[in-house]
């Protein structure tokens, strides 16, 4: 029967997937700026865990971009194999910030992992300025959580219902 329940599963999410697919808010790809930083952070993890992270990335997933601007980029697997998740207690929630260049302007750029996977691919500005120019990554590093992009929208939304209380 779990079977049975996971096939659907994976069912119902590739039917939610294609929806996104089709109004332009997601794909099954990296797209060449998500895969230029996600290759740079992973480039600077240790050899066990870059190995790990690569395979992950072998692994069939749909990248959801449907937050303002689709700055955030959010990889959902289809499965979660146990011997590829990173099992260093760091990557349980593990923000990498990457200091990148963009057509000559410089930002910051975020990957996080989640529960020992790749999570999500967060960019200060929105998709559209990415389209056919070069980025170049300068430097990556650790960063905080709360530096999240992600985090900021959601203080930013939740801040306005609080003050309404």
């Amino acid at each position: 029967m779990s079977n049975a329940m996971s096939k659907l599963g994976v069912v119902l999410k590739t039917g939610a997937h294609l929806l996104h697919y089709i109004s332009g808010e997601g794909s099954w790809a990296l797209r060449p700026e998500e895969f230029t930083l996600l290759d740079a952070v992973i480039e600077t993890l240790p050899i066990d865990v870059r190995k790990i992270a690569r395979e992950q990335l072998r692994q069939q997933f749909f990248v959801e971009r449907t937050s303002p601007g689709k700055r955030i980029r959010v990889i959902r697997f289809y499965s979660f194999p146990g011997e590829l998740r990173i099992t260093d207690p760091s990557f349980d929630d593990q923000l990498f910030n990457a200091r990148i260049d963009v057509g000559g302007v410089r930002q910051t750029a975020h990957v996080t992992f989640y529960q020992g996977f790749i999570f999500s691919i967060e960019f200060k500005r929105a998709a559209d300025i990415y389209k056919g120019k070069a980025l170049i990554v300068l430097e990556v590093s650790q960063g905080d959580n709360s530096q999240s992009f992600a985090r900021s929208i959601d203080r930013l939304e939740h801040s306005s219902d609080s003050d309404e209380e």
